[in-house]
């Protein structure tokens, strides 16, 4: 498929969008680059056209195939819970299918690591080093819970305010909250006071693949999904852990 069969099928896919209320509009961000096309465009509440999110996408050939990256994926907290990522998500596979895209690559974070979990995406283990996909997968949830692992930024802003040292001048800045890493919800659950939770805490962290483990990969915890999914005694101890993890995800489609 050529740049301009492309750029036809990216318009007749993403623009004019519609559930819930809420509308897709393509800006004009949309052009061939690597063979590819790169493009994105706004949501918008139809009634009054108020800008609530925004989106990126990039398809390009990987391998002789098709494959598109959702680079971006912005909704407001105020629209959030009316399903428009999944119906969104659910509307380009189905249209990805129809010319046979191989691969949807995403990187995942906040409320986008549960959902996207939940839609079937796995861990991109080429992203992940090991000299096995085992090895692979097991690196991959490691990140998830390394202590080195880069705090991902809530929605909602603080102030934080700053003496500037040469003229004594206070300087206030509004900063996005850091939400908990996986490895501190962990720790946090191991040391509260709710001995329920203190036993998911360690359920969860028994089942997962760490380097002093000596268990095999089919007994522990090595997919997005699972890690999601883990509510040991309602506790949902996995969603709270994934809200504050980043990671690389793909799902194949065709």
């Amino acid at each position: 498929m050529g740049t301009d069969a492309l750029i036809f099928w990216f318009r007749a896919t993403y623009d004019e969008f519609r559930h819930d209320g809420l509308v897709t509009r393509l800006d004009d961000r949309l052009y061939g680059v690597r063979g590819g096309i790169r493009g994105g465009g706004h949501i918008l509440e139809h009634a009054s056209c108020e800008r609530v999110g925004s989106f990126n996408r990039y398809l390009t050939f990987e391998a002789g195939r098709l494959e598109v990256r959702h680079e971006s994926l912005k909704l407001d907290p105020a629209c959030r819970g009316r399903g428009f990522a999944r119906a969104l998500q659910e509307h380009c596979e189905n249209c990805y299918r129809a010319i046979g895209i191989a691969n949807v690559r995403i990187y995942a974070e906040h409320v986008g690591s549960v959902l996207w979990a939940r839609m079937g995406f796995d861990f991109d283990l080429t992203r992940y080093e090991g000299s096995s996909p085992g090895e692979r997968r097991a690196a991959a949830v490691r990140a998830v819970f390394s202590p080195r692992a880069h705090p991902v930024a809530a929605d909602e802003l603080v102030e934080r305010y700053r003496r500037v040292v040469s003229t004594g001048e206070v300087v206030v800045q509004r900063e996005p909250i850091r939400l908990p890493r996986p490895i501190d919800v962990l720790n946090e659950a191991d040391c509260s006071s709710d001995p329920v939770l203190q036993r998911a805490a360690e359920a969860l962290r028994a089942r997962l693949p760490l380097p002093s483990s000596g268990r095999t990969l089919a007994h522990e915890i090595t997919t997005p999904r699972e890690l999601v999914d883990f509510d040991r005694a309602h506790t949902q101890l996995g969603v709270r852990v994934m809200l504050g993890a980043r990671w690389y995800g793909i799902k194949p489609i065709s």
